[in-house]
């Protein structure tokens, strides 16, 4: 590393607020990571999180995660979420995560908020207002707009018209912006003429944990009486975006034409709607494996899998997505079958020859797909193709040094107006 950037680095105090929480897998898959790798690079984190309930009571887990943040010299501030009433509720969150940020602020000098998605952002929108703090905003999506589409939300609520009205405000006071996907930044571009203060940074994976385990697959194939099964596996939510009904239909067809295939699905949602749906679609319990498994063994189920699978809804917000599972599926090796209009994937992956991308969910498209899978598992080379296709385009270590280019750009830019003034 630069001296000069190096020695700018070791004095940048940075307050990372997240409303999601850390204790969650999705803190852990997208949060966690990034904090130990960049913390390694001098950047001293306060971390701010909202944490449910249900994951304060995991003591093991909790434990767990402080240590891991202390190891890394990280200062972790943690709040309740809360859910009920709604609206009223979040906007309890905010005032407080408001008051602790603006104290964490004074104590420790911070120079640099991160703010990542849409609560967090109006809490780094007031303090720059105040304080003229820098912000970076890692919007992640457009939020209003998936709300939108999980249903959620409807475009005539006053609730999805003041986001979309403080989504523009955010925007344009950003000292940068973080989007997950090149036509994110595109339609930032074209509304509102910010292309330099947009920054692509796809969602990745630590590629030392995510690898293909081949002692785990044996072992864990056997442990579920699956050794000469051929595994499709979908990992995380079954709600919101994600089109579990396409999916099971896909399997569906699978099984006409694959005798041996079996459904590995890895959630945490419940498991009583699920059940519902195979006995609705006429499909055999005995042909899948469900389980909940924590974050830490996900690599090791994963390694038991012969394709990824998951289909999500086609929309204005699906341009901005880019899950953090594609970065998991292909760094184990694992050629992934999704459909069109998911972010920057369908170039990625057809360039790459790391899965199939569906048009529709017609049976023919099924078929189709299903041919061009089993073509690419019986390469052998397919998992270190999509291996590589990982390391080139979703590894923690090059998201990690792009988000190090943000704090440097930013935390010399304040230095110097502090010293200008």
């Amino acid at each position: 590393m630069d001296r000069g950037i190096g020695s700018t680095m070791k004095r940048t105090k940075a307050l990372y607020l997240s409303y999601d929480g850390i204790l969650e897998p999705l803190g852990q898959s997208q949060i966690l990571p990034y904090l130990k790798e960049l913390s390694k690079k001098g950047i001293s984190f306060i971390l701010l999180t909202y944490e449910k309930k249900r994951y304060l009571q995991d003591k093991k887990m909790l434990a767990m995660i402080s240590r891991e943040l202390t190891d890394h010299n990280i200062k972790w501030f943690k709040l309740r979420y809360h859910k009920n009433p709604p609206f009223f509720s979040t906007l309890f969150d905010g005032l407080r995560g408001l008051i602790l940020s603006i104290f964490i602020l004074i104590k420790e000098k911070i120079i640099i908020i991160h703010a990542r998605s849409y609560v967090s952002t109006l809490i780094a929108f007031i303090i720059k207002k105040v304080f003229g703090t820098k912000f970076i905003f890692d919007m992640r999506g457009f939020w209003a707009d998936e709300k939108l589409d999980g249903g959620t939300w409807k475009e005539k609520d006053l609730l999805y018209r003041l986001v979309k009205i403080l989504e523009k405000r955010y925007l344009i006071s950003a000292d940068r912006i973080v989007v997950l996907s090149e036509k994110a930044r595109d339609y930032i571009a074209d509304n509102f003429e910010l292309r330099a203060n947009v920054v692509v940074i796809p969602c990745a994976a630590d590629a030392e944990k995510f690898k293909f385990n081949s002692h785990a697959h044996q072992a864990l194939r056997k442990r579920y009486f699956i050794e000469e099964k051929f595994v499709f596996v979908h990992a995380g939510s079954l709600e919101g975006w994600y089109l579990i009904d396409r999916m099971l239909d896909f399997f569906g067809v699978a099984k006409e034409i694959i005798d041996s295939a079996h459904f590995l699905i890895l959630t945490h949602s419940p498991r009583e709607m699920l059940d519902k749906m195979i006995a609705a679609k006429n499909l055999r319990p005995e042909d899948f494996t469900v389980a909940a498994v924590a974050q830490s063994e996900m690599p090791d189920y994963l390694s038991l899998a012969d394709v990824g699978l998951f289909f999500l809804k086609r929309s204005f917000a699906m341009k901005a997505v880019l899950p953090t599972k594609v970065a998991e599926y292909l760094s184990c090796g694992i050629p992934i079958i999704t459909n069109r209009g998911i972010g920057d994937l369908e170039e990625c992956i057809l360039n790459n020859n790391a899965g199939i991308i569906i048009d529709g969910f017609a049976e023919r498209e099924y078929k189709s797909a299903l041919q061009g899978a089993l073509d690419l598992v019986a390469d052998a080379k397919v998992r270190e193709n999509c291996r590589r296709t990982a390391l080139d385009n979703f590894s923690l270590t090059g998201a990690a040094e792009k988000y190090n280019e943000l704090y440097s750009e930013l935390s010399n830019r304040m230095c110097e107006h502090m010293e200008g003034q």
